[in-house]
């Protein structure tokens, strides 16, 4: 496959999946960023600075060497040798995108660099297969709130753009969960009443992002199916219930576990200031002695998704 240009740079979105009872059906992108340099080398090259230490680097090489291997054989076409530098502003194992950053970036940067021989739907299934669900694939790749689910092995999808009025105030705690492990804590059973109650509250969600009627949002947060076990498993999510409770009680509409954790998330209307400083002592008094902090992090939804910033011929 004959390169379209030398080198491209894009620009990538984190995300929050799930939104309570959306689970891997939603996600939002979020205006936190990472950024991918991809060009041609005379051999493989990874360079990796940014919101992680070096014990993920051979992680995020790993994932890279993966979806590149996948890209080419998508193409039916050989590798060429290729240089990638990634400025990771994404805290990986917090329930924030990080895995699907990376992968959307490389997807989105080799099918630029070689003429888009993909289109938008195809690098969309291939992320989401490889993430497994395709809740951040989609919010990370198009931006702002997306519907997305597999139907008869094709992915269907549908995004609503989200206001700057709406923020999104993200706890960010010290600990690390990582999704495999937060997947395999399920019940294996779950009851016709908390999936009807889980269904409504989906589906009242999207049709408040989709009408842009924000305050319809107000408790529709909660979830039956995931977030309390997952509280109950891990140390570092143990001041979950008390945490969103906090951030209601400071003005949110709502807060939720962001994806697998351990990121708390809040969404707000109105004082976005409080609401994180009230999450935030909740947290710090709840977690006295099991020596984890946290950040606070202001943020709102990022409309762009993945997007290319710079090409070179």
């Amino acid at each position: 496959m004959t390169a379209a240009s030398s080198s491209v740079t894009v620009h990538i979105p984190a995300s929050s999946a799930n939104l309570g009872p959306g689970f891997d059906v939603l996600g939002v992108a979020l205006t936190l960023y990472s950024e991918l340099t991809v060009r041609l080398s005379e051999q493989a090259q990874f360079h990796f600075r940014g919101s992680w230490d070096s014990r993920w680097d051979e992680i995020a090489a790993g994932i890279i060497r993966v979806v590149e291997d996948l890209f080419y054989r998508e193409c039916e076409s050989e590798p060429v040798p290729l240089a990638y530098d990634l400025d990771n502003g994404v805290p990986p194992a917090r329930g924030l995108g990080s895995s699907a950053v990376v992968r959307a970036g490389v997807l989105k940067a080799l099918n630029t660099l070689h003429g888009e021989p993909l289109d938008t739907t195809r690098l969309l299934e291939l992320i989401a297969r490889l993430e497994g669900s395709p809740d951040n694939a989609s919010a990370t790749m198009l931006g702002g709130l997306t519907v997305s689910g597999f139907v008869n092995g094709r992915l269907r999808y549908v995004r609503f753009p989200v206001s700057n009025a709406l923020r999104f105030v993200a706890l960010v705690p010290t600990g690390e969960v990582t999704t495999d492990q937060a997947r395999s804590i399920f019940p294996k059973d779950i009851s016709r009443d908390a999936a009807i109650g889980n269904a409504g509250r989906l589906a009242l969600i999207v049709t408040a992002f989709a009408k842009e009627r924000y305050e319809l949002l107000q408790d529709l947060f909660d979830d039956v199916f995931h977030q309390p076990h997952r509280e109950k498993h891990y140390p570092e999510l143990r001041s979950l219930t008390a945490v969103t409770r906090a951030a209601r009680e400071a003005g949110a509409l709502g807060a939720y576990l962001s994806g697998s954790g351990s990121t708390m998330m809040a969404v707000t209307v109105q004082h976005p200031g409080e609401v994180g400083q009230a999450m935030e002592e909740t947290f710090n008094r709840e977690n006295r002695e099991t020596g984890f902090s946290c950040k606070i992090l202001q943020l709102q939804c990022d409309n762009n998704g993945t997007i290319l910033t710079k090409m070179d011929s």
